[in-house]
């Protein structure tokens, strides 16, 4: 037995960095609030065909419909039920959805809240996804069922018994739980473990954990009132911020076919480390049926050794919860990353691209192999998590591809690329009023499907970061680059920086305010190349810019500093 068990264990120490997407596929997609149709499509008409490996989608359960403000983004983080209908579709459209994804190669990411429930100031009624009644205000949900005895309120070991430091650690998650009596797994824990495995009935599985909004930032109108009511005992005590900033929502790869290749969870903060190993060791035999829910089949496909994890835990540098606790676990989002990148692209602080030759660890990020990247996501791109100003969205369409592109090229991580809707800003004293809005939609609050223009853009307000020529081009750069060194570095001292992948790739970046002008060392084999910037390799021609590579691997490369796109990339797989 303990011979099974280390062995185990030491398969999931091997697996659970790893992101399982299909071979010579490496980058994972954000489709926010897309619809379980619109994303199928999309997996077969696009995202398979141009490399991309994965899709993060919005969370699949029955949530609050809330009108004031008019159906905004984070209704889909305050369930109700753990039913599969949402706004992006119902059960069935979803396992449609993720099982053709999966017939292509793309993986499905499921962003699932299973650590709270809708508040009291969620009311009571059946104003939901699916029209299931529930009664927030008494804290019952019966159609999973909870009721106010499975809620921790008062329970932290302060003079009000809520939470009054949220720079204590004691206070802001580990709690007494954690320190000197350990994780509380009583009975109650494991009868809300079936709670959160009955949600998974449906023949994929799901594993949970956490996001952590900005701690400094409200999440958005409406969070406070105790919407996000804290629940007791049945995940280890663990403090939750009303209206400040801690939600639960896990981002979760499901497979329905063949189970699932991992499970990812985003801000793990709120879960101590030593609850998430727990976590992820369990594993059933297939077929396993929970007591409590005979009616419904709980089937885990895969052994833990095929899972990986990935963990949301926002870490810039002085928080009580570090994201070091967590590396252990599973890949974790570097946060510091987006925020980084965004000064260097806009030159703030004095920070210049030629900084970057040690981009990565150099910068004090957390190791490579753990770490998962991003420019934005759906949180900061709207002033909430992590970076404030300095992040990079659509809304900087020329820094942002310019930003995108680097990340793309670059070894460290492993990288998600966020894919947006637009909605009408109102700027106000730097902070934007209107960051609740939700997806394009009709009068009635149904999302918009996602029309594709014939120039493979979107239409009706939807922005698809991803299916830019410069995104997309440089996902496939990095497919074609995977597993080479960083290589040939050059600068200028200032804002003007190429680099390679070994003799795969090349990528040269002007965000200086003059002319780059230079013959640098591709490392790449002699030959002409299309610039999958400025352009497509189209059978044997080139739609963009040429690159002539001589036999040296040396080639001269003139940007514009005023060019739309001051960047130019080559890579073995656009050689004419």
């Amino acid at each position: 037995m303990k011979l099974l068990v280390l062995a185990a264990l030491l398969g999931l120490s091997l697996a659970q960095h790893n992101p399982h997407t299909k071979e010579g596929r490496t980058s994972i997609v954000h489709l926010f609030e897309w619809r379980w149709e619109d994303i199928a499509a999309e997996c077969e008409r696009y995202l398979a065909p141009n490399g991309y490996g994965g899709v993060q989608i919005s969370p699949p359960s029955e949530s609050i419909v809330i009108s004031d403000p008019w159906r905004p983004w984070w209704q889909r983080y305050q369930p109700i039920s753990y039913n599969l209908c949402s706004r992006s579709g119902n059960e069935q459209q979803l396992k449609d959805m993720i099982t053709r994804c999966n017939n292509v190669g793309v993986n499905i990411y499921v962003d699932v809240v299973i650590n709270h429930m809708c508040g009291s100031g969620g009311g009571a009624g059946t104003h939901s996804s699916c029209g299931t009644y529930f009664n927030a205000n008494s804290k019952e949900f019966p159609s999973v069922p909870y009721s106010g005895l499975d809620f921790n309120d008062g329970k932290c070991k302060t003079g009000s018994g809520n939470i009054e430091n949220y720079n204590d650690i004691y206070q802001a998650c580990l709690n007494t739980a954690f320190h000197g009596r350990g994780p509380h797994f009583k009975q109650k824990v494991h009868e809300l473990r079936e709670k959160h495995l009955y949600l998974f009935h449906s023949g994929f599985t799901f594993v949970s954990a956490g996001e952590r909004l900005s701690s400094r930032q409200p999440a958005g109108p409406g969070f406070g009132e105790g919407l996000c009511p804290r629940q007791n005992g049945r995940l280890p005590e663990q403090a939750r911020r009303h209206g400040r900033g801690w939600i639960q929502g896990g981002c979760l790869q499901a497979h329905v076919a063949r189970g699932p290749a991992g499970r990812v969870r985003q801000a793990a903060q709120p879960q101590h480390p030593v609850v998430l190993r727990w976590l992820a060791a369990v594993h059933l035999p297939r077929g396993a049926v929970f007591p409590r829910f005979r009616q419904r089949r709980v089937v885990f496909r895969v052994a833990m050794t095929c899972m990986t994890s990935l963990f949301q835990v926002i870490d810039l540098g002085g928080e009580p919860i570090t994201s070091g606790e967590y590396t252990g676990l599973g890949r974790v989002t570097e946060f510091k990353y987006g925020a980084k990148l965004g000064e260097v692209m806009r030159r703030w602080n004095g920070q210049k691209l030629s900084y970057l030759k040690n981009w990565g660890e150099g910068w004090s990020f957390m190791p490579s192999d753990k770490a998962l990247v991003f420019v934005d996501n759906h949180d900061n791109q709207r002033g909430h998590g992590a970076g404030g100003a300095s992040i990079l969205t659509f809304w900087d369409a020329r820094l942002y591809k310019m930003g995108v592109g680097l990340m793309l090229a670059h070894p460290y991580g492993v990288t998600r690329v966020m894919s947006s809707f637009r909605w009408d800003r109102n700027i106000v004293n730097g902070q934007d009023k209107n960051d609740w809005i939700g997806p394009p939609s009709y009068s009635d609050g149904s999302t918009k499907p996602v029309p594709i223009n014939p120039d493979s853009t979107c239409g009706d307000g939807w922005v698809c970061e991803h299916r830019w020529r410069q995104i997309r081009n440089m996902a496939i750069f990095r497919n074609v680059v995977n597993g080479q060194p960083f290589a040939n570095w050059w600068d200028n001292g200032s804002n003007q920086i190429a680099f390679g992948r070994g003799d795969r790739g090349f990528i040269v970046i002007n965000n200086d305010e003059y002319n780059l002008d230079a013959t640098l060392n591709t490392g790449l084999p002699g030959g002409t190349y299309c610039d999958v910037i400025s352009g497509d390799k189209d059978g044997g021609r080139c739609t963009g810019k040429q690159v002539q590579v001589g036999g040296d691997g040396r080639a001269h490369f003139s940007i514009s500093n005023s060019a739309e796109d001051p960047f130019m990339a080559i890579h073995a797989d656009s050689k004419l």
